[in-house]
């Protein structure tokens, strides 16, 4: 674990913070484009040829393709998809951009800090949309615990942190969809703070977390001594996130062991320190933190 702990976005994108309008937020990181739909071809012995139920999305600006989708596939454009977040709120403010290689297309904002168990949290609320059918148009909700910047993305059964967003051009429609995410961010925020007071008095030892780590990260016989040398320095992060000074008032707990997971998976060494790993990072940890939900889903039914 290094000693700089940073969100999982801060190696990756444009920085927006300057802009206070989506507009400008996708122009200063190129993401102000058209997207259009144009036929697949293929070329064969010479002659060209028109795949099927098949069509191409392109930039409309550079012609670079974006991905192949059906015939059917209805184009989203940034603007259109992200335009009613201008409408959330006064206090939102942008913070990164940008689309990976993946080709999920991303707009991360924030809004004011929240305090739960006497810590600060900041609310992301992060937007995506795609071109290559990879990606819908949804936000996530990704709470940030500030003092070690770790990312707290879990789905409660009664609140959960992604929101399903439409496609809409009306002025009511987006001040309704605007005033809905509000409402699901601070729904989530509450919820949040509610499970974080209840699992603060649920005992969870170091003993029952060393065999949560054994049963997430097990070192198996029939590895190589390769692979049991990169699981037991994942497993050394792990203990060392569970040591940490800011988890302190928290071990014994639940609430420290998730605070030790949400740590440990935001600031995971990348095995190869690429522009790639870095995205992969960022994506699985806001969308599909799934050692984080996998324990949540465990201790809440007690």
């Amino acid at each position: 674990m290094t000693n700089t702990r940073t969100t999982t976005w801060a190696n990756i994108g444009t920085d927006i913070s300057s802009v206070s309008d989506i507009e400008s937020a996708l122009t200063k990181a190129n993401l102000n484009f058209n997207v259009e739909k144009a036929p697949l071809m293929a070329n064969y012995n010479g002659q060209e040829i028109v795949i099927p139920k098949k069509v191409i999305t392109l930039r409309d600006d550079t012609l670079e393709p974006l991905g192949i989708v059906g015939e059917d596939y209805n184009v989203c454009q940034n603007i259109d998809a992200f335009d009613f977040v201008n409408y959330v709120s006064g206090d939102l403010k942008f913070d990164k951009a940008g689309i990976t290689k993946g080709g999920m297309v991303y707009v991360i904002t924030k809004l004011p800090d929240v305090t739960i168990l006497n810590d600060k949290f900041t609310p992301y609320v992060i937007f995506q949309n795609s071109f290559n059918g990879g990606y819908p148009v949804r936000a996530c909700i990704a709470p940030l615990r500030i003092v070690c910047q770790n990312q707290m993305s879990i789905a409660f059964r009664n609140a959960h942190n992604t929101i399903t967003l439409k496609h809409t051009s009306s002025l009511a429609d987006k001040l309704l969809i605007a005033k809905k995410t509000f409402s699901e961010v601070a729904e989530y925020m509450q919820t949040l703070n509610a499970e974080a007071e209840k699992l603060a008095t649920y005992k969870f030892t170091s003993n029952q977390f060393t065999k949560f780590v054994d049963e997430v990260l097990p070192i198996k016989e029939e590895m190589s001594d390769l692979q049991k040398e990169r699981v037991q320095h994942a497993r050394d992060q792990f203990f060392r996130a569970y040591r940490q000074d800011d988890n302190a008032n928290f071990k014994g707990t639940a609430w420290g062991a998730i605070n030790a997971i949400s740590d440990f998976l935001t600031h995971r060494e990348n095995s190869r320190n690429t522009a790639t790993a870095n995205e992969n990072k960022f994506v699985a940890v806001t969308f599909s933190p799934e050692i984080l939900q996998k324990f949540y889903d465990r201790i809440s039914v007690r």
